[in-house]
C-alpha cells in the first residue's frame, strides 16, 4: 500500500489554480555533523500536486511557512537535464491536508482543525 503521512513547511512558491494547488513542502528528514563538529538540519524538498477545489480554507493552510500534515501517495516524475541525465523528482499526491502545530505539553505535532 502506498500510502505516505508528511509533516513539512510551505515554501515560497505556492501556485493554485481552480482545481489544483501544486507547491512544495521542507521536512526535516535527519541530521548531519559539521567539520567544526557542530550539529545542523537535513531537510529533503518535496513537490506536492493536490487535485482538488481551491476554496479560502485550503488558501488559508497553504501559505508560505506554515507546517502541514500531508496525506497521500508518493511518485516521481523523470526529466532530463541540461546534460542529458535523467533526475527523478519526487511527488506526493495529496489526498488531505491539514495544518499543524508544535505541542510543547506532549513534545510533537498535532493537527489543528
Amino acid at each position: 500500500m502506498n500510502t505516505v503521512i508528511l509533516d513539512g513547511t510551505v515554501q515560497k512558491d505556492v501556485k493554485l489554480f481552480e482545481e489544483i494547488a501544486n507547491f512544495n513542502v521542507s521536512a526535516l528528514t535527519g541530521t548531519y555533523r559539521c567539520l567544526d563538529n557542530t550539529t545542523k538540519n537535513r531537510f529533503t524538498y518535496i513537490r506536492v500536486l493536490f487535485p482538488t477545489e481551491i476554496d479560502e480554507r485550503l488558501e488559508e493552510i497553504i501559505q508560505p511557512g506554515c507546517m502541514i500534515r500531508i496525506y497521500g501517495k508518493l511518485d516521481s516524475e523523470p526529466y532530463l537535464t541540461s546534460s542529458n541525465k535523467v533526475v527523478y523528482n519526487k511527488i506526493l499526491c495529496a489526498e488531505k491536508i491539514v495544518r499543524i502545530r508544535y505541542n510543547h505539553e506532549i513534545g510533537e505535532y498535532v493537527e489543528v482543525l
